[in-house]
This record gives structure tokens, C-alpha cells and sequence, in this order.
């Protein structure tokens, strides 16, 4: 321990001067972004914050006198490692079973059953209340002088640093000494580095540990990033998306590809379907409702493309479509969604994916039904069709097919003001208090964090994290394509990058074409269509089923024999990502990790994984029996 108030000052200055040395090759050998951030900021001279030497102690200044410590750091630093296990934190894994607000599918896996059998095991409800913890947060440096007192008590396996004020961040390399901490995993996000990536990586990074994450905040001036912080460690939750949805678009993408015979375009390319009409594609978002009218009104001047869930509200007024697209794989809400005239979708093309539930297939005229790729690509051209929504897969779908002026309406990745998030005929709509306080510190809490985003009309409205995602996929959608127009309309919908807010009134002002002959125009769009869709298996496509089929055995032999270790099977996965199987089994680490972390029940992990890599090898069935005279 140095005692700065027994030495002069230039023994002071050379002292910190030296530790900012080291820092400095420090950050150039291990983190050279860091080094190069820093050396970039000394030659521009700026100096809006300086560190004084006060009473025989440092002071942090801004430019104007004002001070953030008004104590001695070090006794600052003393303190806050001293009460550090008492430090709030993240949670990100469950304590009470899921019971409700999940969907079951009776014919695949269910990722939420799987969680529930660790929460059930004995010990989990004590380790949960000990609150122990891999991962420590530091949100903001001030002059640095608590992180190694910190690091000295907890001595984490990784921190996770965050300082947006470069200038600050440069100071506390004076006085804190980054290579204490080096014997840990360091994550940085300094200056203008990108946030989220930044925290992406840190729960990505050994993701076992993402059970609870304890942080430390500086001072109240960052404390605005507790909440970016919770958006981006909800955002990475992995139920909103699970390795059980993966599984089960394999499984049913293959039986309705290779067992029904039907029809799967093929998304691996940019068309020109639609690239002659304007286009108006409706969501089931709160703005439907309110909007109906005018649709019904001003119908003949687009090509009506919905979401099946708008379907109902349409029927109200008689506005047919002229696609629809099915998304959704849950077998209830959807079928609800077709709870309509049968001419309602009868002479539309309906484009559905791979993943959708059969009985609603069934509803569907073959000849009009053309499927879509899932987020996996398992056959062979179709490439995968990733997203959070019909919303934003929609628009990707319509791009794909050569839209260049497309008018949305509906998909608002938003909540009205009054908390509702859709539609009132859409099944899954509910309302969503928005008064509720954000608590970090309990278990996630995906559905109801709400918070404010910029509005499409309105300046701002109150959103959610799957809304946040959905935004998020619209924007890099959009990025992909070029010469398009994208009008946006919804009333009580987000801002969208690359869009045009466009009011109702606007609308008007311009003149707008009838399209006549609705009913040969969607005559013409199936036909191009069935010339983009892939009707049979490849050589490709088999040769690819079988490596996979006997990589998910190796694996499946390597959890039954023999002493099974994690470790051993999760470098083994990595080694081999460009497996589907491998990416599936990453996404149920991710998920099943951190429970796992604080259990180690080996018996359970391999009797899920034993049901997992069964599940998928049988989903290859039909193709292995379709072509057993080939092997």
C-alpha cells in the first residue's frame, strides 16, 4: 500500500506517473483498442476534468471546480470493498417454476421443462438465497482507486468495466492499476466503444456463470446505465427464444418438406415478384385497430399482404388479403387467428413456416401454401430465415420478393399508453402495467420491463424487450436492401431506421392508383412463386443429413460412455459449431448453464441431452428412409 500523505509532491508525481506507465503498455500488449482509444484522446488536448492533490488527498475535478469524491479515494475505495458483499445485482436465472405464460408443444421438447427439473432439484432453493456469484461489474471508474481494493476481496473470475467518459477512464490510469486485475477475465467498454456488443460479450463468455452478477456503481452520474445494463442482460434471456424451437423446426420443416410433399421457397436470393406494386403489409400491433377504416377505405391501393394474427380484425370490414403469412408454431393462438370465413385467406397465397403447427396447415389450400425457411437452414438454397416476429420477418419476406414501395402499418414494436400490446382481437394481447418499478435484482423478468423509445408519430412510446428486439431486426433488415421506399403508419408504433413516418392526412394529400384485377395479379404471384420453391430433396441435402446424423450420434455416445464431463462436450460442440446439432446444444448450454453451474447434476444435463440429440436424430427419419437404397 503506497501512503501518499507521507510523501512530497514530486514523489507523488513520479509515482502516478509510473502507474500510468504501466498501464499504458499494459493496455498496448493485452488491449490494444484500449491503448490506441487513449493515445488518440492525448492528441486532441482536451481537458475538461484534471486530478487534484487536496489535503494529502486526490481529487477528481471537472474543468469548472466541481468535485466527485469530497473524501480520500482510497478511503472511498476501502469502504465500498468493505461492504461489497452486500452490492446489488443482476439475476438472470429463475427461482420459481414455470407455470403459466409459456407454450407448450405436445409433439416436441418444451426448453421450459428442462429448467423447470433443475429448479425442482433439492438444493437449488439454498444455493439460489446464497446469491454466490463468477461475474462483477464495474459501472464507471471515477479515479479507479476501489476496483483493485475490490478485486482484492472478491477476486472474481471476470469483470466487466464500463467507463463512457474516456477522459475519465484515462485518469484513473493514475491511480488504479489495471494489471492488478489481470489475473481475472477483463471485459472493457471505454468511451464510444459499442455498448451492447460489449455486454454481449461479457454474458457470452463463459455463460454458466450468468446465474447472478453483482456491480458496483461509481457514482450516481452513471447510473442511468444500470437500466441499459438490465435491457441488454434480459435481452440475452434464452427463453425468448430457446433451443427447443430450433429442434422443432427441424423436426416438423423435415416431416412437412419430405413426408407431405410440400412446397419451400427458396430465400437465398433477391426476386422481382412484387417489385411492380405498392405494397401495405398489416401487423397486429395496437395501431390496427384504430386504423381499420381508413384500410378498408383505401384498400385498392396497395396489395394487401397481413399477419395471419389481423386477420380477424380485417374480417370486420371484409378487407381480404392477398397473402397472408403464418409464423407462429403454437397451435391454439393460430388456429384462433383462422377462426374466420374460409374466404378470408381461400384465394389468398399463404406463406407459413416450416415450424407452424400441422392441424393449421391443414386449413390451407396446397396449391396456394408455400412454406417458409425457419431460422435454421436445413435443406439445401433456402438459406435461414432468422427474426423475433411476423413483423419483422415480414418485411425481410416482402424485400426478398422484390417490394420497393412498402407502407406498414401495425407492426408497432411498441405498447400502447395504456400498456396494451396488440391488437384487442389478437390472442396474446394483454396489458402491461406500466407503472411498475424496475427491479433489477429479482429473477428476469422478460415480458413487463417497459421503457421509452422513440415514436413513429409521436415522440416517444413505451416499449418492452421483445419489442426492442423486433425494432432491432426491422433496422438490420432494412440495411440489406437498397432502392426501397418504406412508409411507416402506425400510429402508436416505434421509429424504425430507414423508414418514413407517414401520417393518414399525408397519405392523402398525395394521389394514389387503383390496382385493378386483384384476384390475377395473386394468380401470377403464385405461379412466380411456385418457380422459386424447392419441391424435393438434393444430393446435397442428403449428404448433409447424414453428417449430421452421425455427428449427433458421436455425441450421443460420448454422453453415454463412460465418465461424462461438461467441459469436455462443450469444447467438443465449439470445435464443431458448423454442426446444426452443435448450435442447438450451445443454445441449450446457454439456457441450462448457469443452473447447472451451481448444481452439477450431471445425471439430469445427460438424461436432457439424451433427449435432445434423440429428438434430433429421429427428426431425420424421413429423409434417412426415403433414401436408404443411396447408403
Amino acid at each position: 500500500m503506497i501512503f501518499w500523505s507521507k510523501m512530497n509532491f514530486d514523489e507523488i508525481s513520479q509515482t502516478i506517473s509510473q502507474i500510468y506507465t504501466n498501464n499504458l503498455k499494459f493496455f498496448e500488449i493485452n488491449y490494444p483498442h484500449i491503448y490506441r482509444q487513449i493515445k488518440e484522446f492525448e492528441l486532441q488536448n482536451i481537458e475538461n476534468w484534471y486530478i487534484d492533490f487536496i489535503d494529502g488527498r486526490f481529487e477528481l475535478c471537472d474543468k469548472f471546480g466541481n468535485t466527485q469524491y469530497n473524501c480520500d479515494p482510497f478511503f472511498d475505495a476501502n469502504f465500498r470493498a468493505s461492504n461489497i458483499n452486500s452490492a446489488p445485482s443482476f439475476c438472470m436465472i429463475k427461482n420459481s417454476l414455470y407455470t403459466s405464460g409459456v407454450t407448450k408443444y405436445y409433439d416436441c421438447i418444451n426448453a421450459f421443462e428442462f429448467v423447470n427439473e433443475f429448479i425442482e432439484e433439492p438444493n437449488f432453493q439454498i444455493l439460489y438465497k446464497q446469491n454466490s456469484f463468477s461475474k462483477f461489474i464495474f459501472i464507471g471508474t471515477l479515479l479507479g482507486a476501489h476496483l483493485n481494493d475490490i478485486h482484492r476481496v472478491l477476486n472474481s473470475k471476470c469483470y466487466m468495466i464500463i467507463e463512457p467518459n474516456l477522459e475519465i477512464f484515462r485518469l484513473s490510469m493514475f491511480i488504479c492499476d489495471y494489471s492488478e486485475l489481470s489475473s481475472s477475465k477483463i471485459f472493457f467498454c471505454v468511451g464510444d466503444q459499442d455498448f451492447d456488443a460489449s455486454i454481449h460479450s461479457f454474458l457470452e463468455y463463459n455463460f454458466e456463470d450468468n446465474n447472478f452478477i453483482k456491480f458496483e456503481l461509481a457514482s450516481e452520474s452513471e447510473g442511468y446505465l444500470i437500466e441499459k445494463l438490465n435491457l441488454e442482460i434480459l435481452n440475452f434471456n434464452q427463453m425468448s427464444f430457446p433451443f427447443s424451437e430450433y429442434l422443432m423446426h427441424v423436426k416438423r420443416g423435415v416431416e412437412y418438406f419430405v413426408d407431405r410433399k410440400l412446397k419451400i421457397l427458396k430465400m437465398n436470393s433477391q426476386y422481382k415478384i412484387l417489385e411492380n406494386y405498392p405494397v401495405l403489409f398489416l401487423g397486429a400491433g395496437p395501431s390496427l385497430a384504430a386504423s381499420v377504416e381508413w384500410i378498408y377505405m383505401n384498400q385498392d391501393k396497395f396489395l394487401i399482404v397481413c399477419a395471419s394474427a389481423a386477420l380477424k380484425r380485417l374480417e370486420l370490414l371484409g378487407i381480404i388479403p392477398d397473402i397472408v403469412i403464418v409464423i407462429d408454431a403454437q397451435k391454439k393462438q393460430v388456429a384462433r387467428q383462422f377462426e374466420v370465413s374460409p374466404k378470408m385467406y381461400r384465394d389468398s397465397v399463404v406463406l407459413a413456416s416450416a415450424c407452424i403447427d400441422s392441424d393449421v396447415l391443414n386449413l390451407v389450400e396446397k396449391s396456394k401454401l408455400f412454406l417458409l425457411p425457419s431460422s435454421l437452414e436445413v435443406f439445401e438454397e433456402t438459406a435461414a430465415l432468422t427474426g423475433i416476429t411476423v413483423g419483422d420477418i415480414g418485411i425481410k419476406i416482402l424485400l426478398t420478393l422484390g417490394v420497393k414501395k412498402l407502407f406498414i402499418l401495425g407492426i408497432d414494436a411498441a405498447i400502447k399508453p395504456d400498456g396494451k400490446t396488440h391488437d384487442g382481437m389478437h390472442a396474446s394481447s394483454r396489458k402491461i402495467n406500466t407503472s411498475i418499478k424496475k427491479q433489477f435484482h429479482e429473477e428476469i423478468n422478460y415480458d413487463n420491463f417497459v421503457f421509452e423509445v422513440d415514436g413513429n408519430l409521436i415522440p416517444k412510446v413505451p416499449s418492452t424487450i421483445l419489442y426492442k428486439n423486433l425494432s432491432d431486426a426491422i433496422n438490420v433488415t432494412i440495411q440489406e436492401f437498397k432502392n426501397i421506399e418504406i412508409f411507416n403508419l402506425s400510429r402508436f408504433g416505434a421509429k424504425f431506421d430507414g423508414t418514413k413516418p407517414l401520417s393518414f392526412e399525408e397519405f392523402e394529400k398525395k394521389s394514389h392508383r387503383h390496382i385493378d384485377d386483384k384476384y390475377s395479379i395473386v394468380s401470377v404471384i403464385e405461379y412466380e412463386l411456385s418457380k422459386i420453391a424447392k419441391t424435393s430433396l438434393s444430393e446435397t441435402d442428403v449428404k448433409l443429413v447424414m453428417l449430421e446424423v452421425d455427428f449427433s450420434k458421436k455425441i450421443l455416445d460420448f454422453v453415454n460412455n463412460g465418465k461424462f464431463e461438461y467441459e469436455q462436450l462443450k469444447n467438443l460442440i465449439m470445435d464443431n459449431n458448423y454442426f446444426i446439432i452443435s448450435q442447438i446444444i450451445l443454445n441449450y448450454f446457454r439456457l441450462i448453464g448457469p443452473y447447472f453451474q451451481m448444481l452439477h447434476n450431471h445425471y439430469l444435463l445427460k438424461e436432457q441431452l439424451n433427449k435432445i440429440l434423440t429428438q434430433y436424430i429421429d427428426s431425420y427419419s424421413p429423409v434417412l428412409s426415403s433414401n436408404s437404397s443411396s447408403f
